[in-house]
């Protein structure tokens, strides 16, 4: 289930207070910071009740209020990533409800979120490839990127961008 895997994920952000990224999941797991307890990065340093043991660190390379994903895209992402289990109850539409469990591909690993795009979801390669490097100085074993290219040059071998994710694959992170 993702035990032990830190995932940077790189998109508008991350909805701190959703069930996707609580300590402890649906399923009654409770996660354990790899870094040690209370230790966290980003914006956690200085504001530890951003974070828990799920959610190790959060950075606002977009320079927008904070990393809180007002967006909606960089939870959606991460929750597919490594989002906990969950138990989400749907309207059947006629006057009842079914409940369905959902969860990420991992859901007991670990998030760094690196917003790299503004409020309104759009962004520059500086900001993406900022928070790639700053993945790869975390240590991160993940990086997520669902967020397509950003407009810069065609070619790969000078844009920052692809340079970033080239490096981080390099330095041993599996960059998606």
């Amino acid at each position: 289930y993702g035990e032990g895997i830190i995932i940077g994920v790189l998109d508008s952000g991350i909805n701190h207070a959703h069930p996707s990224f609580a300590d402890v999941g649906a399923d009654a797991y409770d996660h354990t910071n790899p870094w040690g307890a209370g230790v966290y990065v980003g914006v956690c340093v200085t504001t530890p009740t951003f974070c828990n043991d799920k959610l190790i660190g959060a950075y606002d390379f977009a320079n927008t209020a904070g990393p809180e994903d007002v967006a909606g895209h960089g939870s959606h992402t991460s929750s597919i990533a490594g989002g906990n289990f969950v138990n989400v109850v749907f309207d059947d539409g006629v006057g009842g409800t079914f409940t369905v469990p959902i969860q990420g591909v991992a859901p007991h690993a670990n998030i760094v979120a690196y917003k790299v795009l503004n409020d309104e979801g759009s962004g520059n390669t500086i900001n993406i490839a900022a928070g790639a490097n700053q993945a790869v100085a975390d240590g991160v074993d993940v990086i997520n990127y669902s967020i397509g290219p950003t407009v810069g040059t065609t070619d790969p071998w000078f844009d920052l961008e692809q340079i970033a994710f080239l490096e981080a694959s390099t330095a041993g992170i599996f960059v998606s």
